[in-house]
């Protein structure tokens, strides 16, 4: 079925509203209607849209416009919708589809990735003499009233839109003081300003004063690094022979060796040709057991 199109005819409506009552375009003669279609009663989008006709309907009716929804929801439907939200304009009951199809908003539809059909939201100015005046195919929801008297509408101006948003970040922005560039180099200027910042360089200066880079391993005064022999074992000096190096260390060992000697000797056996050189006077052992 073609598009209606401006300066078509309006196709003939019937059907019930929400009180039980009849409707036809011959109930809106002499005044301009605004018949506009919508999916589903009591959801998020139509809602908007009944509401958006109900709070301007003063500027409506003082422009010439009367109001008819349009929906395949029954007639109990309906009467709860209108009385939920207090709608003053009716809303026709299409169970049959008849009206939807005559004006050719029931088509094919996808949501989600899930193709049905339902109705496309439609909206069509008929004039007093019953042609089409105006077609709203792009239905602002919140606006619809706007939309329908004509008046400008800055909420549907995408480039007024994006402005909006432009100006919003550049507030932002200058309210924070910085960008995001600009704020990540901050934040990399508060890190190198911090005292843990500082200790590198305290390390190198402390290094330059104890003759050693901060890298090489600490080590105790006067102890020197480990050594590995052959088989891995540590032949570094011991604590005794560091000992021996301080003063008075050398005379004691020297003492202690000589007395050791001493008593290896008094302690020896004595050989038989010294017992003979004994025996026959060529020498004398003292009663200690020392040479005369």
């Amino acid at each position: 079925m073609k598009p209606l199109e401006v300066g078509d005819k309006a196709p003939a409506i019937s059907g019930m509203d929400q009180e039980g009552q009849a409707v036809s375009l011959a109930n809106y003669g002499g005044r301009k209607l605004v018949l506009y279609f919508y999916p589903k009663d009591d959801t998020p989008g139509c809602t908007a849209e009944a509401c958006s006709l109900r709070d301007a309907q003063a500027e409506l009716r003082a422009s010439g416009y009367d109001v008819l929804g349009v929906s395949t929801d029954d007639v109990r439907s309906h009467q709860r919708f209108a009385a939920k939200y207090k709608l003053p304009f009716r809303l026709l009951a299409d169970v049959d589809r008849s009206v939807v199809n005559a004006y050719g908003v029931w088509r094919q539809k996808k949501f989600m990735g899930r193709e049905f059909m339902g109705i496309v939201r439609t909206t069509f100015i008929i004039d007093e003499q019953g042609r089409i005046e105006r077609v709203i195919r792009d239905v602002d929801t919140a606006d619809h009233a706007q939309q329908v008297l004509g008046a400008p509408m800055p909420s549907t101006s995408t480039a007024d839109k994006g402005g909006r948003k432009a100006k919003g970040k550049a507030g932002k922005s200058s309210a924070g003081g910085r960008s995001k560039s600009s704020g990540k180099v901050a934040v990399g200027a508060r890190k190198a300003m911090r005292p843990s910042a500082a200790k590198p360089a305290a390390k190198v200066k402390k290094a330059a004063k104890t003759g050693r880079t901060a890298s090489s391993p600490k080590t105790k005064a006067g102890s020197r690094s480990p050594r590995k022999g052959k088989k891995g074992t540590n032949t570094g000096r011991s604590t005794g022979a560091k000992k021996s190096k301080r003063p008075g260390a050398a005379s004691g060992t020297a003492a202690r060796g000589m007395a050791s000697a001493k008593k290896r000797t008094s302690s020896a056996p004595v050989s038989s040709a010294r017992r003979k050189a004994v025996r026959g006077g060529s020498l004398k052992r003292s009663s200690r057991g020392g040479r005369a």
